[in-house]
């Protein structure tokens, strides 16, 4: 069976599965940068500036959905505690804040549109602010993945004097195999975009941070279907927010 047919449309309505629809179909909206970048004739600024201000929403809103995913997962394998909640809700309010304001001084940056007679919108950008954005959500998938491993070496060092693996504790193995893929994964693509944004012309770092989007995604949704073909469908949300760490 195709899994998002098993693991989404067949599954009950929960956090987790708000999460997995928006990582599996999120970068579809990339169609948007095609259309700016390759095939619209309409030059009018209003026109290519909103166009711009749409896509640019599109993938940041992949990249906050993935991060977002990411300390959901950090508060699922600490077993939820209100302690947790607490101090991922402060953090990632501020994220967010920090991230928007960021990302809205980089599209205020936005001079003029250079008007070609062929197809596509060409920018010029006055900043680099952007940049702040993959710093910020690069700190928080660092710290994510941080309570990831903390929580794995604990784990292990409980059953350290146990013979048989329990299937919580081989859950939560592949929870950091896949982690700390994901999280390589990302600091490449990440530091690859900071390079070219100091170096390439905006409308070539534009659409590549499309591309950072859509890898991202890509990538949550694989963490999603692993996890959930694992062990029958352990959910990322908080109504099923622990790790089971006794034999089925």
């Amino acid at each position: 069976m195709i899994p998002q047919i098993r693991y989404l449309w067949k599954r009950r309505l929960s956090v987790g599965s708000i999460f997995l629809f928006l990582c599996r179909y999120l970068p579809f909206t990339s169609t948007l940068q095609i259309y700016q970048y390759v095939t619209t004739t309409d030059f009018e600024i209003s026109h290519c500036r909103a166009l711009l201000k749409a896509s640019v929403c599109f993938v940041y809103l992949e990249i906050l959905v993935t991060t977002l995913v990411l300390l959901t997962r950090a508060y699922a394998v600490w077993g939820g505690t209100k302690k947790i909640a607490y101090a991922l809700s402060i953090y990632s309010a501020f994220m967010i804040a920090s991230s928007s304001y960021s990302l809205s001084l980089y599209i205020r940056g936005i001079r003029s549109v250079v008007i070609h007679s062929t197809h596509g919108c060409h920018f010029e950008i006055g900043n680099s602010d952007v940049g702040i954005d993959f710093i910020i959500f690069l700190v928080t998938e660092s710290l994510s993945l941080s309570f990831l491993l903390a929580k794995s070496i604990l784990h292990a060092r409980s059953l350290k004097h146990l013979q048989s693996s329990l299937s919580g504790h081989s859950v939560l193995t592949v929870m950091t195999q896949d982690g700390v893929g994901y999280y390589v994964c990302v600091m490449a693509i990440t530091t690859a975009n900071l390079i070219i944004l100091k170096r390439a012309t905006p409308s070539v770092t534009g659409f590549l941070y499309g591309v950072q989007g859509i890898v991202q995604n890509i990538l949550c949704s694989r963490l999603f279907f692993h996890l959930r073909s694992l062990n029958g469908g352990i959910d990322v949300s908080p109504s099923e927010n622990t790790i089971t760490t006794s034999p089925q």
